[in-house]
């Protein structure tokens, strides 16, 4: 997964990068206003990206914007939608969003892409089990 994430990096610009980088920055510092404008005029220069999209959408988790991160997020796997980190970070999101289904799916897909994410199969029985309920 980590180069997998490196050669996803390497898809952002230079322009985006020093953004990227303006991002995390605010982002150590508690301003995820900044760090979302940051990253909205890196997407105004590379619109298409899925790595600054999933950048995005993750800082847009922290500050409670959910139908926000779902958006980036839809965006960002139709570009990549092998990157299990956005999938996971969906899966989040619609667990905050009290959608069961939608979230078992959505771990499902990162399950598919990265098999050995830690405690995997534990939180998929978790997850299916909110979502089925439990067998008789």
């Amino acid at each position: 997964m980590k180069k997998a994430e490196t050669l996803r990096l390497y898809t952002v610009q230079n322009s985006g990068r020093l953004l990227l980088s303006e991002a995390q920055e605010a982002i150590q510092k508690g301003h995820t206003d900044e760090a979302e404008r940051a990253l909205s005029a890196a997407l105004t220069l590379q619109p298409d990206n899925a790595f600054l999209r999933r950048q995005r959408a993750a800082i847009r988790f922290i500050g409670n914007d959910l139908t926000g991160t779902v958006e980036d997020l839809q965006v960002a796997l139709v570009h990549d939608p092998g990157d299990a980190q956005s999938w996971d970070l969906l899966a989040r999101t619609q667990e905050h969003l009290h959608h069961p289904h939608q979230t078992l799916h959505a771990y499902t897909e990162a399950l598919t892409h990265a098999p050995l994410l830690p405690n995997g199969q534990k939180r998929y029985q978790q997850l299916e089990q909110r979502a089925n309920g439990t067998p008789d």
